[in-house]
C-alpha cells in the first residue's frame, strides 16, 4: 500500500482466521480485528474489486477549497454509491446512488454537506461501493 493506491484486497485462500491492522487509520479508527473465513473459498470467484471496480485515481484536485473529483470503474452494470465521511466516521454527503453501466464514469463532489452547508476545511474519505464492495480516496479541503 501506498498514498496513491490507499485500499488493498485480500483474497483468503483457506477457511481460518486472519488478524488485520490499518496502520494509517488503525489509531484515529480502531481499524483492528479479525477476518473469520468459515467455508471453502475456492470456488467463490474473483471479488468484484479485484476484476476492476473501484477508484481508478484518487480524487483530484487534492488539496481543493470547492469540490473534487472522483473517476471509479464499475465492472458490470450495478448500483453505485458514492459517500463523503469526516475525518470521525461521520456520514457527511451522498454524492451518488443509482445504477449505473459497466465502464469509466466520473463524479463530483462539490464540498457542501447533504444540508448545502459548505462543509469545514479538513480531511474527509470519499467511500465508493460497488456491488457491495468498498474502496476509498482520502480528500483536502482547504480553507
Amino acid at each position: 500500500m501506498d498514498s496513491g493506491t490507499p485500499e488493498s484486497v485480500v483474497d483468503f485462500p483457506t477457511a481460518g482466521t486472519y488478524p488485520f491492522f490499518c496502520r494509517p487509520h488503525g489509531a484515529a479508527f480502531n481499524m483492528r480485528g479479525v477476518v473469520v473465513v468459515t467455508a471453502n473459498t475456492a470456488d467463490v470467484g474473483p471479488s468484484p474489486r479485484a476484476a476492476g471496480a473501484g477508484f481508478v485515481a484518487p480524487a483530484w484536485p487534492n488539496p481543493s477549497r470547492a469540490y473534487a473529483n472522483f473517476r471509479f470503474r464499475v465492472d458490470r452494470a450495478g448500483d453505485v454509491r458514492l459517500r463523503i465521511y469526516d475525518s470521525g466516521g461521520r456520514l457527511v454527503a451522498r454524492v451518488l446512488d443509482g445504477a449505473y453501466s459497466a465502464g469509466v464514469h466520473d463524479a463530483s463532489w462539490n464540498a457542501r454537506a447533504t444540508s448545502g452547508a459548505r462543509v469545514k476545511a479538513g480531511t474527509y474519505w470519499a467511500s465508493l461501493e460497488v456491488h457491495g464492495v468498498r474502496s476509498s480516496t482520502k480528500v483536502v479541503i482547504a480553507d
